[in-house]
């Protein structure tokens, strides 16, 4: 009797892993769709995050500021003891409102709080003698101004910087051409400075000369006068001055002596033709 093989159905001979089975294959289908949809749905949040922030920028542009005509001092000395002992601070609010003024540091803290309360729609102006919160003098340096509004919930931070310096320029060189004059003859009065800075010259302690613009050298010319009147013949003590564009002055430590002479009158000068 022969004998029969049995052949086992339902795998591989081999003893190799199995095919997927259909409902396997239906079931990574249906993750795939759904990371595909999860991809579009992270896209499509994104545009519309981007188009969203793009209408409200450009509807911010449109929206006029609260705050215009905004005027800012560019430097100051509270030392000095002149018209920039102070920084000044003017600007029109469109809309009455609880308004906080304040001068912060380049780090946004704060240094002093000028105002705290309600204003109409006007022009305000301020002012800052470059003072801490405790009445201390505030160290050279940056500063910012910052305006609170309390009704829009809204803080502006002006871009003017404010400088504070005490530091008053240095005197390196002052030269005088001639040192015999007579009364509106020129003398040429040379300089230089360490930093920029407008030169002034002062005659026997009155101001004569004043430059109208920063330079760290250059050369003046003086004719014997102060104030568009001649001095008197004799001599004059000329002392050099830098001041700064914060008011700052320095002079110079010693003056230099120029003889003014007087024009000599016709009758003299027939007396000694005659001799």
């Amino acid at each position: 009797m022969s004998s029969t093989s049995s052949v086992q159905m339902g795998g591989p001979a081999d003893g190799s892993a199995s095919p997927r089975t259909p409902s396997t294959a239906v079931r990574g289908r249906g993750s795939g769709r759904a990371q595909g949809w999860l991809a579009i749905a992270v896209i499509g949040s994104l545009l519309f995050a981007t188009a969203a922030a793009f209408v409200i920028t450009e509807r911010l542009k449109l929206t006029p500021s609260p705050i215009v005509g905004t005027h800012v001092s560019k430097t100051f000395s509270p030392v000095c003891r002149c018209v920039t002992g102070s920084a000044s601070i003017r600007f029109r609010l469109r809309h009455a409102g609880l308004v906080e003024v304040d001068v912060i540091d380049t780090h946004g803290a704060l240094v002093r709080r000028l105002a705290r309360r309600r204003f109409a729609a006007e022009w305000l102006s301020f002012r800052w003698y470059g003072h801490d919160a405790s009445g201390r003098r505030s160290a050279d340096g940056e500063y910012k101004v910052s305006v609170h509004l309390t009704g829009e919930r809204r803080t502006i931070v002006f871009p003017n910087t404010i400088v504070l310096d005490t530091v008053a320029p240095r005197i390196e060189e002052f030269r005088v051409t001639r040192r015999v004059i007579r009364v509106g003859e020129r003398t040429r009065l040379s300089y230089r400075f360490r930093d920029r800075a407008h030169p002034l010259v002062l005659v026997d302690g009155r101001e004569a000369i004043y430059g109208r613009f920063a330079r760290d050298s250059g050369t003046l010319d003086w004719f014997g006068k102060v104030g568009g009147s001649s001095v008197r013949p004799g001599v004059h003590r000329l002392v050099l001055g830098a001041r700064d564009e914060a008011g700052n002055t320095s002079t110079s430590a010693n003056g230099i002596a120029v003889r003014v002479n007087a024009h000599p009158t016709r009758g003299s000068r027939g007396r000694r033709a005659k001799r």
